[in-house]
């Protein structure tokens, strides 16, 4: 929405502000003109905030503990931006990602929370439900873009609560059924020790927590043995 989608005039009848198509946008040197502008720009920066405050109320309410008193910490990637976040994952001991550390970038659009956020990781990982290729178009899904089941039938009831417990879970089950790769789905199903060998093998590679891995985007994730 921009300026000349407004109309604001100063006339017989006062202050009007609706919508108006036809309106050219204002000249800045006239003093009415001006106000037109600065009360224009005043309604649409009230509109982004609103959009965008619920991230930020989700975010102060995240990063005062651990979710759940899981290994989940929340952050910004800047401090001046709340629409992107940093996310350190420490998974179950007992897990087969046990001794990892992981990091997820969370992306909020400008309409947030109608649209979904972008949700992927940051540090490779050997899972069934994040995919392992980088995008060769720009409408397909990210490197390390994550399928489960909030963010595939978003809603904007969901909080970012919901959606990283989500993902936490992954760290002790997988769903094959919307698996990246028939292949992968197959190994998961049918060769369970092979698969899990791999995942201990590809998180002491990428991911240990006694070399932990940097907060640094790669466009190359190498799972093969």
């Amino acid at each position: 929405m921009g300026i000349g989608d407004w109309g604001l005039g100063i006339g017989d009848w006062g202050l009007g502000i609706g919508p108006n198509p036809q309106s050219p946008i204002p000249n800045p040197q006239s003093p009415c003109n001006l106000l037109a502008i600065i009360i224009n720009l005043l309604f649409i920066n009230k509109i982004f905030l609103k959009m965008s405050k619920r991230n930020v109320e989700e975010f102060k309410e995240l990063s005062r503990e651990l979710i759940s008193n899981c290994g989940v910490t929340v952050g910004l990637v800047n401090e001046e931006n709340y629409d992107d976040w940093k996310v350190t994952l420490v998974p179950p001991r007992d897990s087969s990602y046990g001794k990892g550390l992981f990091f997820l970038n969370i992306h909020f659009p400008e309409d947030y929370p109608k649209s979904r956020p972008e949700v992927y990781f940051i540090t490779p990982i050997y899972h069934v439900n994040v995919n392992p290729i980088a995008p060769k178009t720009k409408d397909s899904e990210p490197l390390g873009h994550v399928c489960i089941s909030t963010l595939n039938w978003w809603k904007p009831e969901y909080k970012m609560r919901e959606v990283l417990l989500n993902i936490y879970s992954l760290f002790y089950m997988a769903n094959p059924d919307s698996a990246y790769g028939v292949d992968r789905a197959k190994e998961y199903n049918d060769e369970r020790a092979t698969y899990e060998e791999k995942v201990k093998y590809f998180t002491k590679k990428y991911a240990s927590i006694k070399n932990p891995p940097k907060y640094d985007r790669t466009e190359n994730w190498d799972f093969n043995l």
